[in-house]
């Protein structure tokens, strides 16, 4: 179901290999069917505008999975048939003759439970289903082997920018750097980032925002999903790319400051929604996921006071040691999910990640 784009692959390899000091094209596997995403998919899928909408990159995925599927006896080639140096070979015959001969397989998932074409908020979806069923079905694995679904929930929920569908709880940066440094003085921790920051972007924001003429203007935080569609789709629309265009304005400091919590898309390099924890979408999510166990990220924001102990060691033990208010937040997101946690993420980097079974 992979499709790869030559180009971004090559240039992967590269770094990895010069970071490795090995060639990873030695393991590295593609099936031959995978599909080949280039430059027109992405032209096209700008040009046609239809991201905008619903708040999409624009990278271009649907217009490759489209040629894939209408290039069927037309003279489509998938990557396997490019003639490039790298390991082709059916992955499906690889991965079921190694799971006969007891080897355990992982299959990472992308993109989000409610993104899901069929059962997510239709038009705001991704481009196919993104459910585990689908991961194994598109690896060629049968539902009857048995499985460990590891569910990923993070304290904050993010959407990209724009018009990208509801999205219950929502806040902005601002709001939510303003909350973790209030929680950071009342422990007598210093500042994640500084006010003058965040003011000056807040400044940017309400200076460009005459440019953007939004129907009625706010960074506040409020719900705007009781708006009219076409309003609320135009507010998205516009505060994506007034955002956008204040950041432009910021010297680097200050972006640098920023970017210890502000995210930024992939793609589009725009700012992210972001929003508190809503538990009801979240047992609907793991409704449709069933998983086995969580992995809860992003804990450090929710608990901001570790941000200063993880480079020291200060990490939390597991049946000893980690805060009431953390084991509480714990246990609601277990009973949310109906599974235990088992990984806890305070940071980026393996040390900031706690197994607690």
């Amino acid at each position: 179901g992979a499709m790869v784009h030559p180009e971004i692959l090559a240039d992967e390899c590269a770094t990895v290999s010069a970071i490795t000091g090995e060639d990873v094209r030695n393991r590295l596997w593609i099936d031959r069917n995978a599909g080949v995403h280039d430059e027109s998919h992405t032209q096209r899928s700008a040009e046609s505008g239809r991201h905008h909408a619903i708040g999409a990159t624009g990278k271009g995925c649907s217009e490759a999975i489209i040629d894939k599927i209408r290039g069927r006896g037309a003279g489509y080639r998938t990557f396997g048939n490019l003639g490039l140096e790298y390991q082709v070979i059916d992955t499906t015959q690889l991965l079921n003759r190694e799971y006969d001969e007891g080897a355990k397989l992982l299959i990472e998932g992308t993109q989000g439970t409610l993104l899901d074409l069929n059962t997510g908020p239709y038009p705001y979806t991704t481009h196919k289903p993104v459910l585990p069923a689908a991961w194994m079905a598109e690896c060629g694995l049968s539902p009857a082997l048995p499985t460990d679904i590891v569910m990923v929930v993070r304290t904050y929920p993010i959407r990209v920018a724009g018009n990208s569908g509801p999205m219950p709880q929502e806040i902005s940066w601002p709001i939510l750097a303003r909350g973790i440094n209030d929680r950071l003085q009342r422990v007598g921790h210093g500042l994640l980032i500084s006010e003058a920051a965040i003011s000056e972007f807040e400044y940017e924001v309400r200076r460009a925002s005459y440019d953007f003429r939004l129907p009625s203007f706010s960074d506040s935080g409020t719900d705007q999903h009781e708006w009219p569609e076409a309003e609320r789709a135009e507010f998205q629309i516009a505060l994506s790319e007034l955002h956008a265009a204040a950041l432009r304005t910021l010297g680097d400091h200050t972006l640098h400051e920023l970017s210890k919590l502000f995210e930024l898309t992939t793609v589009t390099k725009k700012l992210r929604r972001v929003a508190r924890m809503d538990w009801p979408t979240l047992e609907y999510a793991a409704t449709l996921c069933r998983p086995h166990r969580v992995a809860l990220t992003f804990m450090n924001y929710r608990f901001p006071e570790r941000w200063y102990a993880l480079p020291y060691g200060g990490m939390p033990r597991a049946n000893g040691g980690m805060p009431q208010a953390e084991l509480d937040y714990i246990h609601r997101v277990e009973a949310s999910c109906k599974a235990p946690v088992a990984l806890v993420s305070y940071g980026p980097d393996p040390e900031h990640i706690l197994r607690l079974c």
